[in-house]
C-alpha cells in the first residue's frame, strides 16, 4: 500500500511518481480513484496518475480497470496483467509503460492521456516530455529550411546537436529550385514554348503536393509518420539522381540553337523529354511523403494539454512558415546562382547532396521525437459510417444524443485518439451510432459495419465539413502558379540590371516576394495580431478562416495591380512595334522593379492564407487524421497548380480562334496578358464570395471525454466561436 502524503512532506513528495515497487495492490487496500480524491492533501497530479494507469491499460488492449477497484480472481485488482510471481507487482517489460524512460518518479513528465492521443518514444514507451518533443525535436523536422540556419546553429551549439538544420531545408530548397528553374530549363535548353514550360512546372509542383494526400493517408493508417518520411526520402533521392543524370548527359540534350526575332528553335523530342519527366514525377512522389508528415509530426511534438507546450505549439506554424520562406530565399538566390553560373546539372547535383544530408539529419533526431502510433485506416472507418447509416436509413435518431453509441473509456475506440462531441449537422450520419435491439453495449457484437461510435461519425463529419473550405482555397494557388511563371516571362522583357555589373536572373524575381514575406512576419506577429486580439477578444487575434478570407481579398488586389503593371509594359512594347516578337529576344527600358508591388501583395497574401490554412487543417483534423489533414493544405496547392494549367488551356483554346493566337502565346505582348489578369481577378472575387458563405456556416471542432470532473476540464473546446468572417 502507498501511504498517503502527510502535510509536512507534501511539498517535497507531491511530484514523485508511483514506482513499480510501490505499486503493490494488496487485497482491497490499493489506491482507488475515489479514495484519493477524498484525501485533503491529495494533489491533482496524484488523481491524474490513477486515471492514467487506467488509460494506459485500456489503451494497450488490457482488461479495463473501472475505478481501479475491481479485482480479478487472484484478488490483485489489476486483471490478467499482473505477474503472479511478482506478488502483485506491475510487469516491467510491457511495450507501453506509463513510467516512461525513467521509472520511479511522478514529476509530470509522462504524457497526459486523458485529453491527448497516445504518444510514445522511439522505443515504444510512453513519451517522457523532458527528453522528447518540443523544439528539441521540431528543429530536426524543420531543419530542411535553410532559413533557420543561424537560429538552429545557435540551438545546436547550446544543445550539442549539430545535425538539427537539414531535413526541411533540403525539401524546400530542392523542390523550389527545381520548380523555379523549370520554366527557364524548358524554354532555353529544351526549346519548349512558355505555355508548355509553364504547364510542365505546374504539373510537377501540383503532383508533388497531390501525392501528399496519399502519403498522409499511409502515415495515419499504416506506417506512422516516421517510417513514411524515411520511405519517401529514399524515393526522393532516386528521383534526384535520375534528374541529375538526365541533365548532365550529352545524349539527352537537343542540338544547340539560338532563337531570333522572327524564328524559334524546334522543341526537344520524346527521347529527351521522357527521362526528365519521369524523374520529375519520382521526385514529386518522394516530396509528397516528406511535406505533410514533417509538418504534422512537428506539431505533434507539443502537448496541447500543457500550458507551456501549448503556447509553443501555437507558434509552431508561424515558425514553420517562416522557415519555408527562408528556404525559398536560399532557393531563389544561391541555387539560382549555381544554375546560371554553372549548369542545371550542377543545380540538381547540389540538390541531391542536400537531400542526402537531410536524410542523415532526420535519422539523427530519432531518439528525440514523440511518435503517435498509426490509428488504422481512416477511409475504412468513414466507409463503415456510410454503410452503417445507409443500413439504418429508416431508424429514428433519438433526441437525447447521449443514447448514441460511444466508447465507455476516456479515450475513443479509435486507437490513440480522443473522443469528439456530437455536432448537430449532417444528422443522417448519426444513424450509424444508433443502437438497435441486440446491438447495445458493444460495437464488436454488432460489427463495425453496422454500429459505429459517435467519434467515428464525427470524424467523417469533420472531413466533409472541411471539403467546401478546401475547394475554395484551391483557386488561391492558381494565383501563385500564374504569378510565379507569367511574371518570370514578363521580367525577361524588362531591364533587370542592378548597378552596371549585376543582372537579376529572371527566376530570382520571386526573391522580392520572399524578402517581403520574411520582413512581414514580425509585423504580423508583434503588431497586427495584438491589435486584432484587442479588437476581437479572440486570443488568436484572427480565426484561421478570417486570416484565409483576408488573403483571398488581397489576391484579387494583386491581379488588379499586375494588370496595371502590364498596361505600362504594353505601352512600351507597342511604342517599339514589338508585339509579335518572342519573349527573350528584346529588353524594354522598363525596370523590373515595377513588379515589386505585385510580389509585395502576394507576400502578404501568403502570410495570411498559408498560416491560416496550416493551422486550420491541423486543428480541424481529428487525432487519427492529422497527416491527412495537413495533406489537405498541400492538396489545395496541388489542385491550384493543376487548375492553373486548365485555365491556361481553356483561355488559349477560347482566345486563339480566328488565327489571332491565344492571350498567352500569339498575343502575350499584345494585350492578351492584361486581359488574362482581369479575368483571374473576376474569378477570385467570385471565389471569395463563395468562401464567405461556407465560412459563415462553419463550426470549429470540439473535443469531449466522458467524465466531467477532470482538473483540466473534460470538455476541451478548441474553437468555440462562430467562424463567420
Amino acid at each position: 500500500m502507498i501511504p498517503l502524503l502527510s502535510p509536512p512532506s507534501t511539498a517535497s513528495c507531491i511530484s514523485r511518481l508511483l514506482t513499480v515497487e510501490e505499486a503493490r495492490p494488496v487485497g482491497s487496500e490499493h489506491w482507488a480513484l475515489r479514495d484519493i480524491e477524498k484525501e485533503p492533501f491529495a494533489h491533482a497530479r496524484d488523481i491524474h496518475a490513477i486515471r492514467q494507469q487506467k488509460l494506459i491499460y485500456e489503451q494497450a488492449s488490457m482488461t479495463p480497470v473501472p475505478g481501479m477497484k475491481e479485482a480479478n480472481s487472484d484478488g490483485n485488482g489489476f486483471g490478467r496483467h499482473v505477474d503472479p510471481e511478482s506478488n502483485g507487482l506491475f510487469e516491467q517489460n510491457q511495450k507501453i509503460n506509463f513510467l516512461g524512460p525513467v521509472a520511479g518518479h511522478r514529476d509530470g513528465s509522462e504524457m497526459h492521456l486523458e485529453s491527448r492521443e497516445l504518444m510514445v518514444d522511439w522505443r515504444g514507451r510512453v513519451a517522457d516530455k523532458r527528453k522528447t518533443g518540443t523544439w528539441k525535436a521540431a528543429w530536426f523536422l524543420n531543419g530542411h529550411t535553410f532559413y533557420l540556419f543561424p537560429l538552429s546553429f545557435c540551438f545546436c551549439v547550446v544543445h550539442f546537436h549539430l545535425q538539427c538544420v537539414i531535413l526541411n531545408l533540403t525539401d524546400t530548397v530542392v523542390l523550389t529550385s527545381i520548380g523555379l528553374n523549370l520554366v527557364t530549363f524548358m524554354t532555353i535548353e529544351l526549346h519548349q514554348s512558355v505555355a508548355k514550360a509553364s504547364n510542365y512546372a505546374n504539373h510537377f509542383l501540383g503532383a508533388a503536393n497531390l501525392f501528399s494526400v496519399f502519403w498522409g493517408f499511409v502515415a495515419d493508417a499504416y506506417l506512422g509518420k516516421y517510417w513514411t518520411i524515411a520511405s519517401s526520402l529514399l524515393i526522393y533521392l532516386a528521383g534526384l539522381a535520375t534528374l541529375t543524370f538526365a541533365a548532365t548527359s550529352d545524349s539527352l540534350k537537343p542540338p544547340d540553337c539560338v532563337p531570333t526575332l522572327t524564328s524559334s528553335c524546334p522543341p526537344a523530342g520524346n527521347r529527351i523529354m521522357t527521362p526528365i519527366v519521369v524523374a520529375l514525377y519520382v521526385i514529386a512522389v518522394g516530396s509528397g511523403g516528406v511535406r505533410p508528415t514533417t509538418s504534422a509530426m512537428g506539431a505533434e511534438q507539443f502537448d496541447d494539454t500543457e500550458p507551456v507546450e501549448k503556447a509553443q505549439g501555437v507558434r509552431f506554424f508561424v515558425f514553420y512558415f517562416l522557415a519555408v520562406q527562408l528556404g525559398l530565399l536560399l532557393a531563389t538566390s544561391l541555387m539560382v546562382y549555381i544554375s546560371t553560373s554553372a549548369s542545371m546539372g550542377a543545380l540538381y547535383g547540389t540538390g541531391l547532396g542536400l537531400m542526402a544530408l537531410g536524410m542523415a539529419s532526420f535519422y539523427a533526431g530519432t531518439h528525440k521525437y514523440r511518435y503517435k502510433p498509426p490509428s488504422g485506416s481512416a477511409l475504412t472507418r468513414m466507409a463503415q459510417v456510410l454503410v452503417a447509416a445507409a443500413r439504418k436509413w429508416n431508424v429514428r435518431v433519438p433526441d437525447d444524443k447521449s443514447l448514441l453509441f460511444e466508447s465507455k473509456s476516456e479515450l475513443s475506440a479509435i486507437k490513440g485518439t480522443r473522443k469528439l462531441q456530437h455536432s448537430p449537422f449532417l444528422t443522417f450520419l448519426d444513424k450509424a451510432a444508433v443502437q438497435r435491439a441486440g446491438e447495445a453495449g458493444s460495437a464488436g457484437r454488432a460489427g463495425p459495419w453496422r454500429l459505429c461510435t459517435v467519434t467515428q461519425v464525427e470524424e467523417l463529419k469533420r472531413m466533409l465539413s472541411i471539403l467546401p473550405i478546401w475547394m475554395t482555397m484551391c483557386l488561391v494557388y492558381v494565383s501563385y502558379a500564374q504569378i510565379s511563371s507569367v511574371t518570370v516571362a514578363m521580367g525577361m522583357t524588362m531591364d533587370r540590371h542592378v548597378g552596371p555589373n549585376f543582372q537579376i536572373p529572371p527566376v530570382s524575381l520571386v526573391i522580392f516576394a520572399v524578402l517581403i514575406t520574411v520582413a512581414s512576419i514580425p509585423f504580423y506577429e508583434k503588431l497586427l495580431l495584438p491589435l486584432a486580439r484587442r479588437a476581437t477578444g479572440n486570443p488568436q487575434g484572427l480565426s484561421p478562416l478570417q486570416r484565409i478570407g483576408t488573403g483571398m481579398v488581397l489576391v484579387t488586389a494583386a491581379y488588379l495591380v499586375a494588370a496595371a503593371v502590364e498596361t505600362k509594359r504594353l505601352a512600351e512594347i507597342r511604342s517599339r512595334g514589338l508585339e509579335r516578337s518572342p519573349v527573350g529576344t528584346f529588353v524594354l527600358p522598363m525596370r523590373v522593379f515595377w513588379l515589386v508591388p505585385v510580389y509585395a501583395i502576394l507576400a502578404v497574401v501568403e502570410v495570411f492564407t498559408a498560416i491560416g490554412q496550416l493551422q486550420f487543417f491541423y486543428d480541424e483534423a481529428t487525432d487519427g487524421t492529422r497527416s491527412l489533414g495537413m495533406a489537405f493544405f498541400f492538396a489545395s496547392v496541388s489542385l491550384g497548380y493543376f487548375l492553373a494549367t486548365a485555365v491556361v488551356d481553356a483561355v488559349e483554346s477560347s482566345t486563339g480562334r480566328h488565327g489571332r493566337g491565344g492571350w498567352l502565346t500569339g498575343r502575350f505582348n499584345d494585350g492578351g496578358l492584361r486581359s488574362y489578369f482581369f479575368l483571374l481577378a473576376v474569378i477570385m472575387a467570385v471565389d471569395f464570395l463563395v468562401f464567405l458563405v461556407f465560412a459563415h456556416f462553419y463550426r470549429y471542432k470540439k473535443l469531449s471525454t466522458d467524465d466531467g470532473d477532470d482538473e483540466s476540464g473534460r470538455h476541451l473546446e478548441l474553437r468555440s466561436q462562430n467562424a463567420a468572417l
